[in-house]
């Protein structure tokens, strides 16, 4: 009679003793760091499976839209642009579980999947006229910026008020590139018009946060200082 290994769920055997997949005796009770990896290893065998069908569905979702706008219209107007946001979901998807633990990674993947979408539906609207002005390098300065982000948060000791400054900080000067982009774009003299409000109201604010983590967390106890 087989028997079931109660970690990974592989039927096993009645001559064996050990489950060939986790390592694992089935039939006693394994420390609690062979159960944590069993644990772990079943939680990386359903993420891998999760994303092989997503990859799956994804593909025979795009092909599908071709095959009904080639039987409908006799060409691909309108399919492309699903084909490629499913394709682009399952590609950060990818991204996201292969590579998320390492931003100098996960950024430029993912910078170059955004900008092959937004060229894409482009190039479909008859001619590239908006790419090359305003969506290579706004979707390059978002990527550029939210890589800085998570390395300085992951270099700082202690995680706070601090985390916040840095995002109004690094909001602050999307706010600029993409103000100074749009006016590129439209032929005009980059100047700071509408980021100018959000200078003046960001900046403060993030200088009040780094000074609340950076200079009062040396007090053991907040509410003496503030009275409560």
């Amino acid at each position: 009679m087989s028997k079931i290994c109660k970690y990974c769920g592989v039927e096993l055997s009645p001559d064996m003793e050990k489950c060939p997949l986790c390592n694992n005796l089935p039939g006693k009770e394994e420390p609690v760091k062979d159960k944590r990896k069993a644990d772990s290893f079943r939680l990386m065998k359903y993420t891998r499976t999760l994303w092989e069908a997503f990859g799956v569905i994804s593909f025979a979702a795009s092909a599908f839209t071709i095959l009904i706008n080639l039987i409908i219209d006799n060409s691909t107007t309108w399919s492309l642009y699903v084909a490629g946001g499913l394709m682009s979901a399952w590609l950060y998807y990818t991204i996201y579980h292969f590579a998320r633990h390492y931003v100098l990674i996960w950024a430029p993947a993912g910078l170059a999947v955004t900008l092959g979408n937004l060229l894409l539906i482009d190039a479909l609207s008859g001619e590239i006229s908006w790419f090359l002005t305003l969506s290579l390098p706004i979707a390059s300065a978002i990527f550029f910026l939210l890589a800085s982000f998570v390395l300085i948060v992951n270099q700082v000791k202690y995680q706070g008020f601090n985390v916040l400054g840095f995002a109004l900080m690094h909001i602050v000067v999307f706010c600029i590139a993409c103000d100074m982009f749009i006016s590129l774009h439209h032929n005009i003299r980059p100047l700071l018009n509408w980021s100018l409000f959000v200078i003046v109201s960001a900046i403060p604010l993030a200088i009040i946060l780094l000074f609340i983590h950076y200079r009062l967390k040396r007090y053991s106890d907040l509410k003496s200082f503030f009275h409560m």
